[in-house]
């Protein structure tokens, strides 16, 4: 019975050999069929085909058109004054000095798009009877001392009512309402004042204060 098993058991073995020795001649270089030599050259024309299209002159349209739409971004730069501890507006017209703006970060060709101006205060004290501003008033901004003051923050006759002798905390910011990117153009010293300050009464003070800038630009 043993001898019966060990003859099946070769037979299968030779059979088994003769299959994989079949597979293997199907494999020898000569035997790969036509259409593989087809496949090859037909992936090499499809790849160069797209190499072709990467060539400059092929550029899609839309290639063009996105970067077009990358030179709109605009980024945004905001600066800050060191703190000045008060401004004082007097019962007469008078030019009152507020701190500067140093930019110094925008990069090599940037081109500023817009720019806005802000009065920050911690608060506002007034020592005598009820007061406020008395006219229409403009905080103004100039670049490296020089060229003159350009309206950037404007206030109404009346703001910043108070009560008689009162401490109002907390302060605000004030956004300017003029784009002064004609004066705010590029990194530099910016230098502001409060153009003809005027009160009701004198002394109303403001306290803790600082002068912002925020530049929209593009590159």
């Amino acid at each position: 019975m043993a001898g019966k098993w060990i003859t099946n058991i070769k037979d299968l073995w030779d059979r088994l050999t003769a299959t994989r020795a079949g597979y293997l001649d199907e494999l020898a270089a000569a035997n790969l069929p036509a259409d593989i030599d087809s496949l090859l050259a037909r992936i090499t024309a499809a790849r160069g085909g797209y190499l072709d299209e990467l060539a400059a002159a092929n550029l899609p349209a839309d290639i063009a058109i996105l970067l077009a739409s990358g030179a709109r971004q605009l980024f945004t730069l905001e600066e800050w004054s060191i703190p000045q501890i008060a401004v004082v507006i007097p019962g007469g017209a008078a030019t009152q000095t507020l701190p500067d703006v140093v930019v110094s970060d925008l990069p090599a060709g940037a081109t500023v798009v817009k720019a806005k101006c802000f009065f920050k205060f911690i608060s506002r004290d007034n020592a005598g009877a009820a007061n406020k501003l008395s006219g229409a008033q403009h905080i103004g901004v100039q670049k490296n001392g020089a060229g003159g003051f350009t309206d950037c923050i404007s206030m109404v006759d009346d703001q910043y009512k108070i009560a008689a002798a009162t401490v109002d905390a907390p302060g605000d910011v004030l956004m300017g309402d003029h784009d002064v990117a004609a004066k705010i153009d590029g990194n530099g010293t910016y230098n502001f004042q409060w153009t003809s300050a005027l009160a009701d009464v004198a002394g109303l003070t403001f306290k803790d204060l600082q002068m912002g800038i925020r530049i929209w630009y593009s590159i």
